[in-house]
Order: C-alpha cells, then sequence, then structure tokens
C-alpha cells in the first residue's frame, strides 16, 4: 500500500520538495571538481540527443552523471550527492513526464543516498513514486520507485513502512514477472530481510505456498546465513 501522504501529494507540493536547496555539506552548487564533471556529462548528453544516436550511446553518457568515464567507477558521497542536484538542475525544466526528467529525478536521489543524506532522500523517493502514480507510468517503474522507497525507509530504520512496502512491492513482481522471475526473488529475498531484522522469524511461514517458492527459498538463505 502506498502511504497516504504520498498518494496525496499535489503537482505544486512536489514542486516545493524538489526545488528544495540542496543540503548545506553538498553546498548551494558542485563543489569544482564535481562541477568540471556535471559540465562534461550535460555536453556529452546533449550531443547524444542532438545527434540521434542510438540507445546504448545514449545510456553510456547518460552515464556520465555517475560513472568516471576512464575506470568505470560509480562518483560516491559528496561527489555523487552534487552530481545528482546538477543533474536535476539541468533538466527539471523539462515537461513533467519527460523521460529525461525521471532520470534526473532519481540521480538527484541516488546521489542523495549515497552522501548519507537519507531524510532529502526519502522527501525525494515520495516525490518520485507519486509524481509516476499520478501520470499512469508502468506497473515496472512504480515497482522500481516503490523498491527504492523501501530502501530509504531501512536506511532510516523505519522498518514496519519498509516492510508494507517490499509486501506490495513482491505482492507486484509476483503479478507482473511470476514466481519463478530474478525480480520477484529478490523482492522475496528483500521483505524476509525486513522480517529478519524485525526478528519475525514465524511470519513467512502463512505467506508461503505448500510447494517450495522462491519466498520461502529467499527466506531459508537468510536465516541459513544469520545463523552461520
Amino acid at each position: 500500500m502506498v502511504p497516504a501522504r504520498v498518494a496525496r501529494l499535489a503537482p505544486d507540493v512536489l514542486e516545493a520538495v524538489l526545488h528544495h536547496p540542496p543540503p548545506a555539506e553538498l553546498g548551494p552548487a558542485p563543489r569544482p571538481a564535481a562541477r568540471c564533471l556535471a559540465e562534461q556529462a550535460k555536453i556529452l548528453f546533449a550531443e547524444a540527443q542532438e545527434n540521434n544516436l542510438d540507445y546504448k550511446a545514449r545510456n553510456e553518457r547518460w552515464d556520465r552523471w555517475h560513472k568516471c568515464s576512464l575506470c568505470e567507477q560509480h562518483y560516491h558521497s559528496v561527489v555523487r550527492g552534487a552530481l545528482g542536484w546538477a543533474c536535476w538542475k539541468t533538466y527539471v525544466g523539462r515537461p513533467e513526464a519527460d523521460l529525461v526528467r525521471y532520470l534526473s529525478l532519481e540521480q538527484l536521489a541516488n546521489g542523495l543516498t549515497d552522501a548519507d543524506h537519507h531524510e532529502d532522500a526519502l522527501s525525494v523517493r515520495e516525490a518520485e513514486l507519486s509524481m509516476r502514480l499520478r501520470l499512469g507510468d508502468s506497473q515496472e517503474n512504480v515497482l522500481i520507485a516503490q523498491g527504492n522507497l523501501a530502501a530509504t525507509y531501512v536506511a532510516l530504520g523505519r522498518l514496519e513502512e519498509a516492510l508494507r512496502m517490499l509486501r506490495d512491492v513482491y505482492s507486484g513482481r509476483l503479478k507482473l514477472s511470476g514466481e519463478e522471475h530474478s525480480e520477484t526473488v529478490r523482492a522475496a529475498y528483500n521483505s524476509a530481510n525486513a522480517l529478519m531484522r524485525l526478528r519475525r522469524f514465524k511470519k513467512p511461514r502463512c505467506c508461503c505456498a505448500k510447494k517450495r517458492s522462491p519466498w520461502r527459498d529467499a527466506f531459508s538463505v537468510r536465516v541459513m546465513s544469520s545463523c552461520s
């Protein structure tokens, strides 16, 4: 179930949330090194769009917002956070349903998370999920947004809220992809992990079918690893 406060977020409230100043640690603008990286990513992706490059080429250039072009490692901590804000600032003026605007919102949330600004990331995750629901986005994308929001709840220690969201993700994955799909198994594992952290060891039994299911497999693996 989507939290009521998320479902009720109106467009004007979303805009207020998403235009809130970045955390003081990240500064009002990217740091010098991050500023150069952001400008490079902006130019490369603009060229890809202008020259109508294929999907793979666009993705490779978009990756410059969060990955080094030399070593292919992800940026992290404050640099990742600063690049997330720079990315969002670059594309925020696009139409609300624009794909690149969606992607920049994800970069913002991921950057805040990597910089350990989980409260700020929570506001962005909730805004993203609300926007996707309101605009009638695909179930796949909504499930991804719910999973990201659940992960933020976990990072903040809000395990009850995380568990409710993770159960919705598992149910949605089961209907969308079937019980053998890797994403369904992942959702089952994440739900079982939340139950373990809440010390509800008997709960998964009533959630499993009589036959062996990905949920039960995931829970069994989680139990075994916690006991080793």
